[in-house]
């Protein structure tokens, strides 16, 4: 019996590690309320805010309008196929208001479940990518500056070849 209590303990040292260590946010909502069952301690990191803070709250609390409207369709096309049987995890990037009133990114990646007792709950990771983000951005700034650049060295090229075209060359010394 005693070899089953040090596997048991063994078993919540190694989830007591993950939990408290884990870099991404793991977590359960309830699918009917969309309220925070359980959250890791991790979520301090990504949010500003306790795990405790997030317990019986709504996912819907903390994040900014459009993301809402993102989820909220979301839930409304996964649901349906939740119910047909099929199972599927859905990844979604949504912006959410940090502790200190500033808007940060995330990517959740997240699927429906049942409890034995027939509950539907939803089982979630969150990964915050605001640097990503920026980088993105600042990608796509670049790219559009690197078109117009060239589009603008295009021009001028053909310019160039148009005056040399209108401007006498000196035969002799070719200036």
């Amino acid at each position: 019996m005693s070899k089953h209590i040090e596997r048991i303990r063994k078993l919540e040292t190694n989830q007591k590690l993950f939990s408290e260590n884990s870099i991404d946010a793991i977590w359960v909502l309830d699918a009917e309320t969309l309220r925070f069952e359980y959250i890791t301690k991790s979520i301090e990191k990504i949010s500003g805010f306790r795990a405790d803070e997030y317990i019986n709250r709504s996912i819907l609390d903390r994040l900014t309008t459009p993301s809402i409207k993102k989820i909220s369709n979301l839930l409304k096309e996964e649901l349906p196929k939740f119910e047909k049987g099929i199972e599927n995890s859905r990844a979604v990037e949504v912006q959410l208001s940090h502790s200190n009133g500033t808007k940060y990114w995330v990517v959740i990646k997240a699927k429906f479940f049942k409890e034995p007792d027939g509950k539907r709950k939803i089982l979630g990771v969150t990964r915050e990518i605001s640097e990503l983000k920026r980088l993105k951005l600042q990608n796509k700034r670049l790219a559009k500056r690197i078109e117009r650049m060239s589009s603008d060295y295009e021009k001028l090229f053909k310019e160039n070849e148009t005056l040399k075209h209108l401007i006498p060359i000196c035969s002799k010394c070719n200036k």
